[in-house]
């Protein structure tokens, strides 16, 4: 396992396990060589215990200096497992950069952090959103963008927490 793969996993550790922590559940996924097709959907599972509670849902990204875009367009869909119609779907302008300073930024809830030559995006999804029903349910992401395949994406996941 690489240093940045062991960092990140360890911080997302801490997170979901600290004391008194809102975090529910939270994923990464690496992409191989920092490149992202548009054809692949990247997919992680996740558990709602609780359908009375509001949570939170983030998209988590990491991409380094030279992603070539301001934006990232995503489309998502959220299901629970065995029901083919999803529970959330959207499409999303995710800003990544300032287009004229190039300048890293943030959306709502967001937790921006930047160290060699790597920022880490966290933007909402879903905003004190009540799921229909408890169970297991699967997130799937997939870009948008004009080229086919996108470069400099590291990873992409998600973090899921009950709203306060």
């Amino acid at each position: 396992m690489s240093f940045r793969k062991a960092r990140l996993v360890f911080i997302l550790l801490i997170l979901v396990v600290a004391c008194d922590s809102p975090y529910e559940s939270a994923e990464v996924k690496d992409l191989p060589d920092a490149q992202w097709s548009a054809q692949t959907k990247y997919s992680f599972d996740f558990k709602i215990t609780d359908e009375n509670v509001p949570y939170n849902f983030f998209f988590d990204v990491r991409h380094d200096m030279s992603f070539g875009f301001c934006n990232l367009f995503i489309v998502y869909n959220i299901y629970q497992k065995g029901n083919k119609k999803p529970a959330f779907t959207k499409r999303e302008e995710l800003e990544l950069l300032d287009c004229k300073t190039g300048e890293p930024l943030g959306q709502g809830g967001w937790l921006k952090t930047y160290s060699n030559n790597l920022y880490d995006n966290h933007f909402y999804l879903l905003n004190e959103q009540k799921f229909p029903s408890k169970g297991d349910y699967v997130f799937e992401v997939q870009h948008y963008m004009r080229p086919d395949t996108i470069q400099s994406v590291v990873s992409v996941g998600y973090t899921l927490e009950k709203a306060e």
